[in-house]
């Protein structure tokens, strides 16, 4: 009878081992069949993605993972066209298809989102605009639970807010979110991963992996207008504190993103003390 049970035990843990390697090889792979795997991942991870409608039929189909906060304003004028998860799902099970994603350093983008949406640096004819308070008090609920408040808190408050969820495991909205976690770099391959800053490199990294030649990308420039928040104002505990909330991105960023956006975890901490 023991005989029996210790033969059970080691197939139960030989099926086990069997599989940790099985998805450990798919992981390392990358999905690139199963429809419905796909589909799955994309609507546990909250991204958004876009099909290229072009009419060269000589060229690959390109889907794209769309960031906020990373140069997805008007994409449509790209020749891009938001789909949903099914149709993503079935693009990118596609052996064809070019999987496209473009990031941008976590603190630009953190900066950008501390800009946009808290700052509001906004001008108008040359008058500054006032803040959408509603905005501010949206934030200011979902990062720091103050319901109702419309204050302005520097960046350090929010980097903290941001850190502290992340090593609880929380998820975050949208333009806040991990870029590397929502369009899933740790389980689908993409083809051309590109940076914010490079886009021209981007462009024509998509034309020689046999993708359309797109000519320009419309993302909106930075705001560098005299008081909008930079990111090079950002102090060496908030630039920690993102470290930490974004440990994910600077991880998987390295290891998949060419040259420029593997320096985004080696110029963190730069001139910062250790």
């Amino acid at each position: 009878m023991r005989q029996v049970k210790l033969l059970a035990s080691l197939l139960m843990l030989f099926s086990k081992v069997s599989l940790c390697e099985r998805v450990a090889k798919r992981r390392r792979e990358g999905v690139r069949d199963g429809r419905a795997e796909i589909a799955q991942i994309l609507g546990t991870r909250n991204a958004e993605l876009y099909l290229y409608k072009s009419k060269n039929v000589t060229s690959r189909p390109m889907v794209m993972c769309g960031i906020p906060k990373v140069g997805i304003t008007n994409m449509e004028s790209a020749g891009f066209e938001k789909v949903a998860a099914d149709a993503a799902a079935a693009a990118l099970a596609d052996p064809r298809t070019l999987r496209l994603v473009l990031v941008r350093d976590p603190l630009d983008r953190f900066a950008s989102f501390y800009r946009n949406k808290i700052q509001q640096y906004k001008t108008s004819e040359g008058k500054n605009l006032p803040p959408n308070w509603g905005v501010v008090r949206q934030y200011n609920s979902l990062l720091l639970g103050s319901q109702g408040d419309m204050e302005q808190r520097p960046p350090g408050v929010y980097a903290a807010a941001l850190a502290a969820k992340a090593e609880k495991g929380e998820g975050l909205e949208r333009h806040l979110e991990s870029m590397a976690w929502m369009c899933a770099l740790d389980v689908l391959r993409y083809d051309v991963v590109g940076s914010l800053e490079d886009t021209d490199d981007f462009i024509e990294r998509i034309a020689s992996a046999g993708g359309a030649r797109l000519t320009s990308w419309p993302h909106v420039h930075v705001n560098n207008l005299p008081g909008s928040f930079q990111t090079a104002e950002l102090d060496c505990d908030t630039r920690r504190n993102l470290l930490m909330a974004y440990r994910f991105d600077f991880d998987w960023l390295y290891r998949v993103g060419p040259p420029r956006v593997q320096a985004y975890s080696l110029t963190a901490l730069k001139d910062c003390p250790p």
